[in-house]
């Protein structure tokens, strides 16, 4: 008998493994034919896994929209914050711009990891 990895190869532990592999068999065995027996899993259609398809993909376009839309409008607030900047001296507007600026920007981090894990549930 050779030597391999994990101990001898002894007629008796091959009649153990033997019998574990009938067990196992038996047990599955057991499985596969109640499966067999059951009602088939009906297929979708090709028609039907299309529509499927069609409706993941809308869904999908929609939410691009939506993140699109939910872009543009710290941008717009962006830079009229901006203008304001460049246009005034009075603090008190300054300030407000500044602060209009600092919560855009935080909007903009926010959408910019939605449109990460949008890209990411695309690729699944």
């Amino acid at each position: 008998m050779k030597k391999i990895k994990g101990g001898q190869r002894t007629p008796a532990r091959l009649a153990a493994v033997a019998g574990v592999l009938a067990g196992i068999a038996g047990i599955t065995g057991g499985w596969v034919g109640a499966r067999l027996l059951r009602e088939p899993t009906p297929v979708p259609s090709s028609g039907q896994r299309y529509e499927d398809l069609r409706a993941r993909f809308a869904r999908r376009a929609l939410e691009v929209r939506q993140l699109d839309h939910d872009l543009r409008a710290p941008l717009g607030a962006m830079a009229l914050a901006m203008e304001l900047l460049r246009t005034t001296e009075d603090a008190e507007l300054r300030r407000e711009a500044t602060d209009v600026l600092a919560r855009q920007i935080e909007r903009m981090n926010s959408l910019t990891q939605r449109l990460h894990d949008f890209s990411r549930r695309f690729n699944n």
